[in-house]
């Protein structure tokens, strides 16, 4: 198991609550398991969730794009 910020929230979270409460798949966890990361799509369902259950939800564990900043 990697020790990512996915797979540790996978872990907080459950992933029988993940699939209940936002959809996720057994693919789903198993893809972000594996790249370190959710998609960035599922940020609002999983941070939601995170409050609610009172664990941390970083944007770090999300494939965010990195905006450059023209100085």
């Amino acid at each position: 198991m990697t020790n990512s910020n996915a797979a540790k929230l996978i872990d907080e979270l459950g992933s029988d609550t993940l699939k209940a409460r936002i959809g996720f798949s057994e693919r789903n966890l198993r893809h972000s398991r594996s790249t370190g990361r959710f998609a960035a799509r599922w940020y609002q369902a999983v941070k939601e969730l995170g409050d609610e259950l009172g664990v941390d939800v970083p944007l770090c564990a999300f494939s965010f794009e990195k905006l450059e900043v023209n100085q």
